[in-house]
């Protein structure tokens, strides 16, 4: 689901990147949630096979351990 909405954000960053960074710090609210999402973020694979999406690494930056 992260994946298709990362996707969406790299197409759209000014309607959908936005919301995803509103989003995934209430997302992280423990250390192992962080963890999760940081991991999701930083291996995510691009579209049909294409490197991973920039929109992934600008979200991973609003993130922060808990």
């Amino acid at each position: 689901m992260l994946r298709g909405w990362v996707l969406i954000a790299e197409h759209s960053p000014d309607t959908t990147e936005w919301a995803l960074a509103a989003l995934l710090p209430a997302l992280a609210g423990s250390t192992s949630e962080y963890q999760r999402l940081d991991h999701l973020l930083r291996t995510m694979p691009g579209e049909d096979g294409a490197a991973p999406p920039l929109v992934a690494s600008r979200l991973r930056t609003v993130l922060s351990p808990r």
